[in-house]
């Protein structure tokens, strides 16, 4: 317990607070509900890369960095002493490390601490002898509990990573975006929605080999629309839409600064992934009343659609994508039906529900 302020106080570790990113997104979500919920709450950056960051920061948590100047070749060296002094300094109940990467500075020096290591990522991916394989392993031995955000990934840490099962909590992540009361359909358009970074992970070159074998009669009027930062994969995207004549029907669109608005617009959501950490744009259409198409991919649409709150597909398969994708365009009803199924299982994800499993595994420490 803080002695200062009589409330429990967390301190959150992460490279930087102000950078655009998933990591970062959940870090500032979850600061701001402890923060609401009465917990004392600080962020402390390796190195702030601007001034504020770009999600925005309750008042109440306080900022600040390991590192005035953008980190240098050596700083790695110095981080554990860096990490060391400031935890001595704030003295706080808990600290959490966002990213199993940073454990590889922290789990040595908080030992002995109450210090949580927060998995973001899908930990089947990895590069062995990687930075942020050993730190999975650092913190497996070293930390006193793993958040992870499936079941799935929480059987990979105990027979791939010999952490103890004791030892790791599921937690999945908020909605970030607010959850309609009831579903509408007034403001739908005849839009296919896909929403992510433009990369090999997010498979969008599956979903349009998928877009392509569908009868074009059935595409009549419909749009697919893929939205997300520009990645690698895009160039490719480009050409596969150009060799299949797509042009009409298929729009690359650069990240939305409203997404909520294109899931308004939407009439359903693809995920076509080859794996995921989560799934948190799936979870982002739920809560919009979007129905929801996904292929069974390593971690986590299983787990949040289980293939009874929308339509889960065998991995890679072009074939009953396309042939799924076909009956949701040719039948309203059954838009409306799974649409209905996914705001339903949105519920189980709005931030008051997640902040209590938080705030229960804290309490439980």
């Amino acid at each position: 317990m803080n002695e200062t302020s009589n409330k429990v106080s967390v301190l959150f570790l992460i490279n930087d607070i102000t950078a655009l990113g998933g990591t970062e997104r959940m870090c500032t979500m979850i600061a701001n509900e402890l923060s609401a919920a009465g917990f004392d709450v600080a962020i402390i950056s390796r190195h702030e890369g601007k001034l504020a960051p770009f999600f925005p920061l309750d008042k109440a948590v306080r900022r600040e960095q390991l590192f005035a100047k953008s980190p240098a070749k050596h700083h790695h060296l110095m981080l554990p002493f860096a990490v060391s002094r400031v935890v001595k300094q704030h003295q706080p109940d808990l600290i959490i490390s966002c990213d199993t990467q940073m454990c590889l500075y922290s789990a040595i020096p908080l030992f002995k601490k109450n210090h949580i290591a927060w998995e973001h990522f899908n930990s089947e991916i990895c590069t062995r002898f990687g930075s942020r394989w050993f730190g999975r392993r650092m913190a497996s031995l070293l930390c006193k509990k793993i958040i992870v955000l499936t079941n799935s990934d929480k059987q990979h840490w105990i027979n791939t990573l010999q952490a103890s099962p004791q030892k790791i909590a599921v937690i999945p992540n908020p909605l970030p975006v607010t959850r309609v009361d009831h579903v509408q359909t007034s403001d739908r358009q005849n839009i296919v929605l896909a929403v992510g970074r433009m990369t090999a992970q997010k498979g969008f070159d599956l979903l349009i080999q998928s877009w392509a074998k569908i009868d074009q009669a059935s595409t009549i009027g419909w749009k697919l629309r893929i939205v997300g930062p520009t990645g690698s994969a895009k160039p490719e995207l480009e050409r596969l839409i150009k060799a299949l004549k797509l042009e009409n029907n298929v729009e690359l669109i650069s990240e939305s600064n409203n997404i909520e608005i294109e899931y308004k617009h939407a009439s359903m959501y693809v995920l076509s992934s080859r794996y995921e950490g989560f799934g948190l744009t799936l979870i982002e259409a739920m809560g919009q009343g979007l129905p929801v198409i996904a292929f069974d991919c390593p971690m986590g649409p299983s787990e949040i659609i289980a293939d009874q709150f929308g339509k889960l597909l065998p991995h890679h398969d072009i074939d009953t994508m396309a042939k799924t994708i076909e009956c949701f365009l040719l039948d309203p009803c059954l838009r409306a039906q799974f649409g209905e199924l996914a705001h339903q299982r949105s519920k189980d994800y709005t931030p008051d529900i997640i902040i209590q499993k938080w705030t229960s595994m804290i309490h439980q420490l």
